[in-house]
């Protein structure tokens, strides 16, 4: 991801049974939401558990409207081609100007989250999204990221907005994730 934007990364993960290798999160959660500094649309995917072995896929718009506060229009997919319909009736939404940052999303996204596993072996996880260890332990060398445990979930968070004034820093993200169906929140 180029320095041009900001970022904020929220996940929920357990490990994977050691039958599967030990450098493994299974994902029970996640909130990928990226932003061009002080733009008034944000983008983001978010994934939740919602029992019974599923998970449910989705992409928000975020838009700081001008009641000064960051609406949330929500979509079903995690797909580049999907926002478009979602973002018809936002007012000021121009597919073109977020084309962009979607692409930057879809990378960053990709660079965290895997679904499956690359081998050509069947395992219980190939539709469920994974995390490698390392590209945690990487992530969390750096400023602004946070892990936590509770209740047998570990919780990361990673706020990268490069000015303290940016408008995505008054963005309230146990209001975004609950807005998502699932059986998980991020606060």
């Amino acid at each position: 991801m180029t320095n041009s934007f900001n970022s904020i990364i929220n996940l929920a993960f357990k490990a994977v049974p050691n039958e599967l290798g030990n450098d493994l999160y299974l994902i029970s959660g996640a909130l990928i939401i990226i932003q061009k500094p002080h733009d008034h649309f944000a983008y983001a995917y978010h994934i939740k558990n919602q029992g019974g072995g599923t998970v449910g896929e989705y992409h928000l718009i975020l838009n700081y409207d001008s009641t000064n506060t960051w609406q949330s229009t929500l979509g079903s997919s995690i797909d580049r081609e999907s926002f478009e319909t979602t973002g018809d009736g936002i007012i000021g939404f121009d597919m073109k100007k977020a084309d962009d940052i979607i692409i930057e999303l879809d990378i960053l996204w990709a660079r965290i989250i895997s679904r499956g596993l690359e081998e050509d072996v069947e395992h219980p996880y190939d539709e469920l999204f994974l995390l490698k260890k390392d590209i945690l332990l990487k992530d969390l060398s750096k400023k602004n990221s946070h892990l936590e445990k509770h209740q047998g979930t570990e919780w990361y968070s990673k706020n990268e907005i490069k000015d303290k004034n940016d408008i995505l820093n008054e963005i309230d993200i146990e209001s975004i994730s609950s807005i998502v169906p699932g059986n998980m929140c991020f606060i």
